[in-house]
């Protein structure tokens, strides 16, 4: 079964965005909070799924993986 990432990361002008990999249209939220949550219920509810956090450069801040509807911290 394929995993579905999501990658929360800083909007490039304002905010911070959800991208699910292989998707072209980010999801723009105003704070990382709401972000981070989205992204971390779609994981849960397409699992197997994982979320990524990234800073402006990129890099991987935070990540963790959903198994059976559940998350699974790595």
């Amino acid at each position: 079964m394929q995993e579905n990432v999501f990658i929360v990361y800083p909007g490039a002008l304002w905010g911070w965005e959800v991208i699910r990999e292989g998707q072209d249209e980010p999801m723009c939220f105003d704070d990382r909070r709401p972000a981070v949550d989205y992204a971390r219920a779609m994981a849960i509810a397409m699992s197997p799924g994982e979320v990524r956090i990234e800073d402006a450069r990129g890099v991987v801040r935070v990540a963790w993986k959903t198994r059976s509807g559940q998350e699974v911290r790595s």
